[in-house]
Formats: structure tokens, sequence, C-alpha cells
């Protein structure tokens, strides 16, 4: 494998001293000694790669304005309160080590480098962030979970997302002529 790219994705200060209780972010550390302060940590993208040529050519359904965008170098546009909700999953002896990947960044992830019908596999699932991106974006999900509570959070995400996608719209209810 060789490192083939990376991508920073931009991380919101005030937002990240409030969800870390980060005090080298908030405006009393920068207002009473601004020595103890320090920007926020972004999350980054690493990309590696197998030598030799790709057997399956990645056909993806991302469109040429989409890819101008998700081309840079840095995600600007990464919403970080869009995640699943990962409260439900808590036990209360939980290490509490549930990360909340955004769902923007793993659709991204998935359109750009998987083709539509692959499998997307998770093998961390946690709550089934990867797994419910994989099929809200056409592809197969396979996640694998140790914790328990997790795993029926995971199960109940993505079987609520498939409810979604197979249930018939108003339009599809009336008659036609």
């Amino acid at each position: 494998w060789y490192f083939h790219g990376e991508v920073t994705v931009n991380k919101d200060p005030q937002a990240q001293a409030i969800r870390t209780k980060a005090h080298a972010l908030t405006f009393a550390t920068k207002n009473r000694d601004s020595a103890g302060t320090r920007p926020a940590l972004a999350d980054y993208l690493l990309l590696f790669r197998k030598p030799g040529d790709n057997p399956v050519p990645i056909k993806n359904d991302v469109s040429n304005d989409e890819w101008i965008e998700w081309a840079q170098p840095v995600w600007w546009d990464i919403r970080e309160t869009n995640t699943l909700n990962a409260r439900v999953a808590r036990d209360s002896a939980d290490e509490r080590h549930i990360c909340p990947l955004q769902l923007d960044f793993i659709e991204r992830c998935i359109r750009l480098w998987s083709n539509p019908g692959a499998p997307v596999l998770s093998p961390f699932a946690g709550i089934g962030r990867e797994v419910y991106q994989a099929v809200k974006f056409g592809r197969y999900g396979l996640g694998c979970e140790l914790k328990e509570s997790y795993w029926r959070t995971a199960v109940r995400n993505v079987t609520e997302l498939e409810a979604q996608i197979t249930a018939p719209s108003l339009l599809d209810l009336t008659e036609v002529g």
C-alpha cells in the first residue's frame, strides 16, 4: 500500500469546545491568557492504494459539480451535526467511545470510492453509520460490532432507513386517469 492523498475536514472551534470541554478553545481562556489557546483539531482522511491496476473500475455516481467541491484538499462544508443519534445506544457503564462521524463525510467516501451495488465493509460498525449510508446510496452494507447495544441500534437505524426507501410515496398511492 502506498500513500495516495489526504483530505482535511474543517471543524468549528466553538462546537468542538462545547462538545469536548476543551478549555483551550473557549473565549474565557482567550480573554484570560491567550497563551493557553490553540486551534481546533481537524479531522483527516488518509487515502492509501494498493499497487497495480484496479481489477474492477469504479464508476461512481458523483456529478462533475460535486467532484469540483470534493476534490479540494479541505472539506469546508461537512455538517458536524449531521450524525445518527448515538445516545440511544449508550449503556450506563459505557466506555463513551462512540465517534460521531458525520454522514456527509461517509457519503463522500462511499460515493467516490465504491460502485453502486458494491459491498461496503465497516469492521467497527458502532451504531451503523457506514452501513446506513451504504444502503442509502445503493450499496450493500456489511458491518461488524461486538457491543450489543450498538449492534441493536445499528440494526434499528438500517431497518428504519430500508422502510423509508421502500415506502410508497403519496403519488404512488393515487390512481392516475
